[in-house]
């Protein structure tokens, strides 16, 4: 979000198609969180998953509530991540819904859906 007060310092990550780029190697803490809403009853299947290669992705995170047909669902989660090489070592975000479609909320003033990358130290 770019809303009133939101920013961060350092260097931050960077994106490409949904994939993320880690700045500097270091333990990192990933929080995550995802509002959507449905059209059906099912589950919604939220990940984090993660590279070591740059090629191959695995779920380090799985997050996946019950939702009832038109109602909204909130769910968060936190993972820690080594990242010992930033060319290899990245993560992106899925959603899945087992059950009709859903819909992840978004907005550029405030965080609907999204992470926050937090450094904490030397690997």
């Amino acid at each position: 979000a770019d809303g009133t007060a939101n920013g961060y310092f350092g260097n931050g990550m960077s994106q490409s198609s949904g994939v993320f780029t880690f700045p500097s190697t270091g333990y990192y803490l990933i929080d995550f969180v995802c509002n959507a809403t449905a059209s059906g009853n099912g589950y919604v299947k939220t990940a984090i998953q993660a590279t070591t290669n740059n090629s191959s992705y695995s779920r380090i995170l799985l997050l996946q509530p019950y939702i009832a047909d038109g109602h909204v669902t909130s769910m968060s989660g936190t993972q820690l991540i080594d990242v010992t090489n930033t060319s290899n070592v990245k993560v992106r975000f899925t959603t899945q819904f087992t059950n009709g479609g859903s819909t992840a909320y978004g907005s550029s003033s405030l965080t609907y859906t999204g992470a926050n990358f937090t450094r904490l130290g030397d690997t």
